[in-house]
């Protein structure tokens, strides 16, 4: 039994330290020695999700943007908590233009980390650009809750309260960007 443990802890070092040896190896832009490190780390324990997060942030880097979905989707189903991976997949899914998991993998992150400004912000961008008015406002809002400077943000919530018939806070909303910035009436 106590061999059986001993072999467990250093299974796990060694995979800790592939992963470190990964992310080195990303940080300096070696993507091809990063992805086989992460591999190996997946081999070595394939119900380890940093391994698999790691493995999927390699694939993305080397452009191989369904076997990194495939790898982050798996280290979600194995800790649905880590939003790191959570992130991943969304920005993998959104440029592989899997616009509707996207939105579902940034919710996920956002839950985890609430209080991401540019999480929000990248939220209410997808929702935009997929014309989904009351969702970007609900992003918008948040952004504008974490960022009260963000002018940008401010001027999207006014446009999008307009376009949806929320006159009064619409107006509102573009007020105050026309107050910070008088030199920006084109809002």
């Amino acid at each position: 039994w106590l061999i059986e443990t001993d072999l467990v802890a250093q299974n796990a070092v060694n995979v800790t330290q592939l992963i470190r040896d990964s992310q080195a190896a990303l940080s300096e832009n070696k993507t091809a020695d990063a992805e086989t490190l992460a591999k190996r780390a997946v081999d070595m324990d394939a119900a380890h999700p940093p391994a698999w997060r790691q493995y999927g942030f390699a694939l993305m880097r080397n452009g191989k943007s369904q076997d990194a979905a495939a790898a982050l989707q798996r280290s979600v189903a194995l800790d649905e908590k880590d939003a790191s991976a959570w992130r991943g997949l969304a920005l993998v899914e959104w440029r592989t233009h899997h616009t509707n998991d996207a939105v579902r993998a940034q919710s996920a992150y956002l839950r985890l980390k609430p209080e991401d400004a540019s999480g929000w912000r990248d939220l209410a961008t997808w929702l935009t650009q997929l014309q989904r008015g009351d969702q970007a406002v609900s992003a918008l809002e948040r952004v504008v809750e974490l960022k009260p400077d963000d002018l940008s943000a401010w001027r999207e919530l006014g446009a999008w309260r307009i376009r949806l018939t929320r006159f009064e806070p619409g107006v509102a909303a573009l007020e105050r960007v026309v107050k910070a910035k008088p030199d920006e009436i084109s809002a």
